[in-house]
C-alpha cells in the first residue's frame, strides 16, 4: 500500500502543475478541444505499448461489451471531464479549480455509497471518519471556492469600473464555476464505475489507454463531423445550389456570432481598452 499511496502523491504533483500549464496554455489562446485531443492522443501513445506487454496475459478478451463500457467511461472520465475542467479553468482561475477539486472524494464517496461499491458503517470508527472526512472536503471546498479574495476584487473592480459589466463577470464566473462541478462529478462517477469494470476487467493500464484512446476518437468524431464534416457538406451543397460568391458572403456571420458567444459565455463585455 505504501507504494500505492507514494503513487497517487506524484500524480497530484503532476495535476498541480498541469493546472498551470493548462491556465497559461488557455491564456495564449490554445483551443479547448484541440489541447485536450493531443493530450490524449499522447496518452494513447505512452499507454497502448505499456498495457499490451505489461498486461499482456492477465488482460481478458476484448468484446463488443467491454468496448461499449470503455467508450462511456472515456466519455464521462476523460471527454466531459477535461472539457468541462479546461472551460471552467479558463472562467476562474487555478486556486479556484484546485478547491473545488476537493470536492472529487465528497461526490466519489456519495456516489460509491449509492451504488454499494463502499460499504458504510457508522457505528464503526473507520465509517465515522469517511463521514467526517466527506464533511470537511464539502466546508473546505466551499470556503475555499466562495470566499477567495480573487473573486471579491474582480467583482468589485468591474463594479466601480462600469457597473453594466458586473452582471457579465458574474455570469463568466458562474459559467467556470458550473463546468469545474461537472467534470468533477463525472470524474467521480468515472472512479466509481472503473471500480466495478476492474471486477471483470482486472487490467488498470488496458482501461487507462482505452480510455484516452476512446476518448480521442470521441474528440477527433466531434471536431470531424461538426469542424470538418457537416460544415465542408454543407458548403459544398451551397456552392452546388448558389454558387460560391453566395457561400463567401455568409463568413462575415462567423464574426458577428463568434462575438455573440464571446460576450454570452465570455464573462465580459468586448471593449478594445481594455
Amino acid at each position: 500500500m505504501l507504494a500505492v499511496h507514494a503513487s497517487l502523491v506524484v500524480t497530484q504533483i503532476c495535476f498541480a502543475g498541469f493546472e498551470i500549464l493548462a491556465r497559461i496554455a488557455l491564456v495564449d489562446g490554445v483551443d479547448h478541444l484541440v489541447f485536450t485531443l493531443y493530450r490524449n492522443f499522447l496518452a494513447s501513445i505512452l499507454l497502448l505499448p505499456i498495457a499490451y506487454f505489461v498486461e499482456k496475459k492477465q488482460r481478458p478478451a476484448l468484446n463488443f461489451k467491454f468496448v461499449l463500457l470503455f467508450f462511456g467511461l472515456a466519455l464521462l472520465g476523460v471527454t466531459i471531464n477535461q472539457m468541462c475542467y479546461l472551460i471552467g479553468l479558463q472562467y476562474t482561475n487555478t486556486v479556484i479549480a484546485s478547491a473545488l477539486r476537493n470536492l472529487i472524494p465528497v461526490l466519489t464517496f456519495v456516489l460509491a455509497t449509492i451504488l454499494r461499491v463502499e460499504e458504510l458503517d457508522v457505528k464503526k470508527l473507520d465509517g465515522v471518519a469517511k463521514i467526517l472526512g466527506t464533511l470537511l472536503g464539502l466546508v473546505g471546498a466551499v470556503l475555499l471556492s466562495s470566499h477567495h479574495p480573487t473573486v471579491r476584487e474582480i467583482l468589485r473592480h468591474q463594479f466601480l469600473r462600469r457597473r453594466g459589466d458586473l452582471e457579465l463577470q458574474t455570469s463568466g464566473w458562474e459559467l467556470g464555476i458550473g463546468c469545474l462541478l461537472l467534470a468533477f462529478l463525472s470524474f467521480a462517477l468515472f472512479l466509481v464505475l472503473q471500480s466495478l469494470l476492474l471486477k471483470k476487467y482486472a487490467a488498470p493500464f488496458s482501461i487507462g489507454a482505452f480510455s484516452c484512446l476512446f476518448s480521442t476518437l470521441q474528440l477527433g468524431i466531434i471536431s470531424g463531423l461538426i469542424g470538418s464534416g457537416f460544415v465542408s457538406g454543407v458548403q459544398s451543397w451551397g456552392v452546388h445550389k448558389g454558387g460560391p460568391v453566395l457561400v463567401a458572403a455568409y463568413q462575415p456571420l462567423e464574426t458577428v456570432l463568434v462575438t455573440l458567444f464571446y460576450v454570452f459565455f465570455g464573462g465580459q463585455a468586448l471593449d478594445p481598452l481594455r
